[in-house]
């Protein structure tokens, strides 16, 4: 029986770089014809074979072991002290993703990927966003919106807010913000880029690809990470030109109408307030995001022993009748539900495995991905995307700027 399991796989070509690049790009997309809305067994499938090879090859995954397994511990205690009635599920499907991640830092560490190899992978990925992106906008132009193979999941006001491999428009244009990023920093170190104008001299397609996808997306998020990957050309000979399209952008920006771009601009002015009831009136679906961030702010209370050790996590149903942002439980990196303790644990463990803190993907994982990690599989795979850039920065010596 082993034997032919063997010969199966081996007839199948399998081999640890391909399973490495699958689980990537699974953790990365959402195909909702076969996985779904909810849980994913396609998911928890891969990150169970990731999980082995974090064992398999613990001389290169180790001390991400140690570091998950020390985290996990507390949390659990944590969260299992202070429940009720815990609902175990959830603090499992949460060490899936950890330890799978630990997997894909080992195999990362055991240099499965080479350069070359990690940024072919990402430009396929963000080509393939892409490409699906044009297939649903002419689906939805001629009327076949609603079928099972538009991989379409919900129903705007805007019919071209689309979520092209993503669950939701939101999480694709924080996907492709990652992905976009992770291009241009990894074929830097390859290219050695002059700036600006030699990248786009050397991937005219790609990037005519990202922008078009950034701007017709539908999506405010994906034009507001638009604007923060802009950053990464920031150099003092393009400050005049950057201060002249500055002030060109305050002016014109107004005069577009354009739903993501009035909608972003609106959340802006909003969010400069510091009120989230201002927030609330003036874009329902941003103060679903900012009210984290808000309440976390309001919540704070080392004095308290429950804000160290979390108030558990109960097998009963959210009650969301009185809105969203009324909910105490909604902060970020789940530190109502296992703590504040855990949470330094959580960023401790990501600042010193996936993300280096002085850079551009710190402000995305800050602003756009929570701050934090639980059991959402895209916001995973954006975290996997910026271990792979400090990886190759780090081969290459290279200390990453802002």
């Amino acid at each position: 029986m082993i034997k032919t399991c063997k010969s199966i796989i081996r007839s199948a070509h399998f081999d640890i770089q391909t399973f490495t690049v699958m689980f990537l790009v699974m953790m990365l997309i959402q195909i909702i014809p076969i996985e779904g809305s909810g849980i994913s067994y396609l998911k928890v499938g891969f990150m169970s074979v990731a999980i082995f090879f974090a064992f398999k090859y613990i001389k290169y995954s180790g001390k991400a072991l140690f570091f998950a397994l020390l985290y996990y511990l507390i949390a659990f205690l944590c969260v299992y002290s202070a429940s009720h009635n815990l609902r175990y599920s959830t603090v499992i499907y949460l060490g899936f993703f950890l330890f799978g991640y630990c997997g894909f830092y080992g195999l990362l560490h055991k240099n499965v990927l080479s350069l070359s190899q990690a940024i072919y992978t990402i430009r396929n990925i963000l080509y393939a966003f892409t490409i699906i992106l044009i297939y649903q906008q002419i689906c939805t132009l001629v009327g076949f919106r609603k079928q099972e193979f538009t991989n379409i999941c919900w129903d705007f006001e805007n019919v071209y807010k689309l979520n092209s491999l993503s669950l939701e428009p939101s999480h694709a244009g924080r996907v492709f913000g990652c992905l976009v990023l992770a291009y241009l920093k990894l074929d830097g170190l390859v290219h050695k880029y002059s700036g600006i104008k030699d990248f786009y001299r050397n991937n005219r397609k790609i990037c005519l690809a990202s922008i078009y996808t950034f701007i017709t997306m539908g999506s405010t998020t994906s034009l507001l990470i638009l604007l923060l990957i802009i950053m990464y050309f920031i150099q003092k000979k393009y400050l005049v030109y950057i201060g002249t399209i500055f002030i060109v952008l305050v002016v014109a920006l107004p005069t577009i109408e354009y739903e993501p771009v009035q909608r972003a601009l609106a959340v802006l002015d909003a969010v400069s307030t510091g009120h989230q009831d201002v927030i609330e009136d003036t874009d329902g679906s941003a103060s679903v995001r900012t009210f984290v961030y808000f309440n976390t702010f309001d919540q704070f209370n080392p004095f308290d022993a429950k804000y160290w050790f979390g108030h558990g996590i109960e097998n009963i149903k959210k009650d969301f009748s009185e809105g969203y942002w009324h909910i105490e439980s909604n902060q970020i990196g789940g530190i109502y539900q296992y703590g504040f303790l855990p949470f330094l644990l959580s960023l401790l463990f990501v600042y010193k495995f996936g993300i280096r803190f002085l850079s551009l993907e710190n402000l995305i994982f800050i602003l756009f991905l929570g701050a934090g990690f639980g059991n959402i599989a895209y916001q995973w795979g954006c975290i996997m995307i910026f271990t792979m850039i400090r990886f190759y920065e780090n081969k290459h010596g290279i200390i990453s700027k802002i």
